[in-house]
């Protein structure tokens, strides 16, 4: 809690505002003002706005939850709700405002894991489906707009049945935390990946064209050969069908008129195709095979 003047001056504040934001009443010395504590000096100049706004408008508490970013006597900075009341009218040449910081870190935390949770898949830490139309939707726009391609490729392990089948459940949840992490070490920076269903995943990539998004693929797809096997344990003699990764392939470019669903689509098709033919295949969605030809 600190008390501040008319002009924004601090005049008395309590043992927590010293200790968090490093005042000192024995430095008699020192003139503190409420502005320094604020991360920014715009943030300071719109609250001292509110202030003022408030305090010429009438007597009691004049904000109640504001929002700001303050920071301590370290320099760390943190999220604050700021409620203030005005001590006396503004007739009264000692007008004071006595300003309560309530600390939100661990609130604002929170709220974070929460999104977080509400679009991602529990076991692999992918983004869900829900997500993927919200990208879709964004990079589809952007796409349009600045006629720059994206590609959406689209991802099943097949054998997983048996292998749930054969090693317990508990190893196709590996398998499928694996396949996770190996998706996230080959994609690039900008890329992002989803879980669609149980055993059918997304990629989606932006600035790729055909060709990028057939090297993406094949990065996915030996990566898997290479990695997953070894990773989880899988060996011929503990499983009756080998594990094999297939991808669909679709692009977006911007003159396209082709929405969140028909792509999505597109992807599915061009990787179930994939996997009726088998053995780590690769298969770019009819259309583009036209378009390239």
């Amino acid at each position: 809690m600190v008390i501040i003047d008319g002009e924004g001056a601090i005049i008395d504040f309590n043992p927590a505002a010293e200790s968090l934001f490093g005042f000192s009443k024995e430095d008699g010395q020192r003139a503190y003002s409420v502005q320094e504590l604020y991360e920014s000096e715009a943030e300071a100049e719109a609250v001292a706005m509110l202030l003022k706004q408030g305090t010429s408008a009438n007597f009691g508490q004049i904000m109640d939850g504001y929002r700001a970013q303050l920071i301590d006597q370290s320099g760390q900075v943190h999220p604050m709700l700021i409620t203030a009341t005005q001590l006396s009218d503004q007739e009264d040449s000692e007008e004071s405002i006595i300003c309560h910081f309530r600390d939100v870190t661990e609130t604002e935390a929170l709220e974070q894991k929460v999104r977080e949770m509400s679009r991602t898949d529990f076991l692999t830490g992918m983004y869900n489906f829900r997500q993927l139309f919200e990208s879709l939707d964004k990079e589809i726009s952007r796409s349009a707009r600045y006629m720059h391609p994206f590609a959406l490729i689209c991802f099943s392990v097949s054998g997983l049945i048996i292998a749930k089948e054969q090693l317990g459940a508990l190893a196709s949840d590996k398998i499928l935390q694996s396949l996770a992490s190996i998706t996230h070490g080959t994609l690039r920076g900008n890329d992002s990946s989803y879980r669609q269903s149980t055993t059918e995943f997304l990629a989606l990539c932006p600035e790729t064209d055909v060709t990028g998004a057939l090297c993406v693929a094949e990065r996915l797809r030996d990566s898997f050969v290479a990695s997953l096997p070894q990773a989880i344990g899988v060996t011929e003699e503990n499983i009756s069908q080998p594990l094999t990764l297939d991808l669909g392939v679709t692009v977006f470019y911007g003159g396209n008129n082709v929405g969140t669903d028909e792509l999505v689509e597109q992807a599915v098709q061009a990787m179930v195709q994939a996997k009726r033919e088998g053995n780590n295949r690769i298969v770019l969605h009819k259309a583009l095979s036209e378009r390239e030809s």
